[in-house]
C-alpha cells in the first residue's frame, strides 16, 4: 500500500515538475527505496514461519476465525428447534462459564441461522444508565446488524416514554413482512439489574415487558446469555423468563479439541501439531476453548522462534508457564467467584485428596465444568495456577 502511494506521488511530481516541488523528488525516492528494502527483509525473515491461526481471547465470528468454531452443533440445533416452533412461547438461556465460547456462538448465529434476523447486544460493550438508553441502543444495534447481515430494514424505536416505545417497537418486529423471525440475544444478562440501582420498579417493568414478549410474540424470541443459572440469581428471572429453555455450552470434547489443535484452518500445514501433542494439551485443559486457543498460539510461536516445523509433547510443558500467565484473569475470576465450600473442595483435589464436596460445592463446580463425573479437577492447569499462587 505504501509503495503504491509513493509511486503515485512520485509520478505526480514528475508530471508537474517545477521549482517548488523539485526538492521533494530525491527524499521521496529515498523513502520509497527504504520501504522496499524493509519489505524485502521482512519477507526473507518470514520464510519458513508458520502462520498462527489461533485467536486466544478474541470472540469468533463469521468474519473473523469462523474455521475455529468447533463442537457446538448440539447447541445450535437446540436454538434452531426452539425458534422454528411457532406454536408455543419460549425463551432461551445460553449458559456457560466465562471464556467458554458464549459470545463466539452468538456472533456466529447469523451464519448458522440464515432464516433469522439475529440481534447481538453485549451489555458489557454497550453500557447504559437508563431504561431509555437501553432500548435506544438496542434498537440502533438491531437496525445496524439487520442491514449488514440480512440487508433488511428494521423500524426505529418510536418516540414516547421508554417502556411504551419499546413495547410498540417489539410489536413492529413481530409483524415484519414475510413473517421473518427476530432473535434478540442479550449477552452478560446478569448486568441488566445494575441498570436500575435505585429503582426496583423500573427493573420490574423491564422484566414485565420481557415476559409479555415471551408470552405473546411468536416472531420475536429472547435469548439471554451468561455464566450463572437463574436459580443462583434474583428469583425475578425465573418468574419472568417463563418457559426458558436452558442451553449449556460445555467444554469441547476430546475429538473436537484434538481436531482444532491439529488442523485449525484448511491452510494450516498438516503435522505441525501432532495428535499426541494435541492430546496432551487436551489433558491439561480439559477442552476449555480459551485455553486450547492459548496453547495452540503459544506452540506455533515456539516453533517459529526455534525455526522448527513440528511440535513435541515436551513443548506443551515448556509453554505451560506462559499459558498460566495468559489465563491469569480467567483463573482469578473463577477462583474468586467460587463459594468457600467449592474452594475447599478444590484445595483437597490439588493436594491429592478426595474432593468430598458439599452439595452446594458439587453443584457450583459441576455447573462450571470444573469437576468431572468421577470428581476430579477437569482443568489440571487451573490446579497449577492455584498452586502457583500458594492458595492451598
Amino acid at each position: 500500500m505504501f509503495a503504491e502511494q509513493a509511486n503515485a506521488l512520485e509520478n505526480q511530481l514528475r508530471s508537474q515538475r517545477n521549482v517548488f516541488n523539485q526538492p521533494f523528488e530525491e527524499p521521496l525516492r529515498a523513502l520509497r527505496d527504504a520501504a522496499q528494502q524493509m519489505r524485502a527483509t521482512a519477507e526473507k525473515d518470514a520464510e519458513g514461519l508458520i502462520l498462527n491461526p489461533f485467536r486466544a481471547g478474541d470472540p469468533l465470528s463469521d468474519a473473523e476465525g469462523p474455521e475455529l468454531f468447533r463442537g457446538r452443533e448440539t447447541a445450535v440445533g437446540h436454538i434452531e428447534e426452539i425458534l422454528s416452533d411457532a406454536t408455543r412461547s419460549a425463551s432461551l438461556q445460553l449458559l456457560a462459564p466465562r471464556r467458554a465460547g458464549k459470545t463466539s456462538l452468538l456472533k456466529m448465529l447469523p451464519r448458522l441461522l440464515p432464516d433469522t434476523i439475529c440481534v447481538f447486544f453485549d451489555l458489557q460493550a454497550h453500557p447504559v444508565a437508563t431504561t431509555g438508553a437501553f432500548w435506544g441502543k438496542l434498537a440502533e444495534q438491531a437496525r445496524i446488524q439487520a442491514k449488514l447481515d440480512r440487508r433488511a430494514e428494521l423500524p426505529p424505536l418510536p418516540d414516547g416514554p421508554p417502556m411504551e416505545a419499546a413495547s410498540r417497537w417489539l410489536e413492529m418486529l413481530d409483524q415484519l413482512p414475510g413473517g421473518r423471525r427476530v432473535l434478540i440475544a442479550i449477552d452478560e444478562f446478569e448486568r441488566l439489574q445494575d441498570l436500575f440501582p435505585g429503582s426496583r420498579q423500573e427493573f420490574l417493568q423491564l422484566m414485565g415487558l420481557f415476559r409479555a414478549t415471551i408470552q405473546h410474540r411468536r416472531g420475536v424470541r429472547l435469548l439471554v446469555s451468561g455464566s450463572a443459572p437463574f436459580d443462583e440469581l434474583d428469583g425475578v428471572w425465573d418468574d419472568h423468563f417463563i418457559s426458558a429453555r436452558q442451553i449449556k455450552l460445555p467444554f469441547l470434547e476430546r475429538e473436537a479439541s484434538v481436531g482444532l489443535l491439529s488442523q485449525p484452518a484448511p491452510e494450516f500445514p498438516s503435522g505441525v501439531i501432532p495428535i499426541e501433542v494435541a492430546e496432551e494439551v487436551y489433558r491439561r485443559t480439559g477442552g476449555q476453548p480459551f485455553l486450547l486457543q492459548v496453547f495452540g498460539s503459544l506452540l506455533v510461536g515456539r516453533l517459529n522462534d526455534e525455526k522448527r516445523q513440528v511440535a513435541r509433547v515436551d513443548d506443551v510443558q515448556a509453554v505451560e508457564g506462559r499459558a498460566i500467565e495468559w489465563a491469569e484473569t480467567y483463573f482469578r475470576d473463577a477462583y474468586r467467584s467460587a463459594p468457600a465450600p467449592a474452594r475447599e473442595a478444590l484445595a483437597r483435589l490439588i493436594q491429592g485428596q478426595t474432593a468430598n464436596p458439599t452439595p452446594l460445592a458439587r453443584r457450583w463446580l459441576t455447573q462450571r465444568y470444573l469437576l468431572t463425573p468421577d470428581e476430579r479437577l477437569s482443568i489440571p492447569l487451573f490446579g497449577a495456577w492455584i498452586e502457583h499462587h500458594a492458595l492451598v
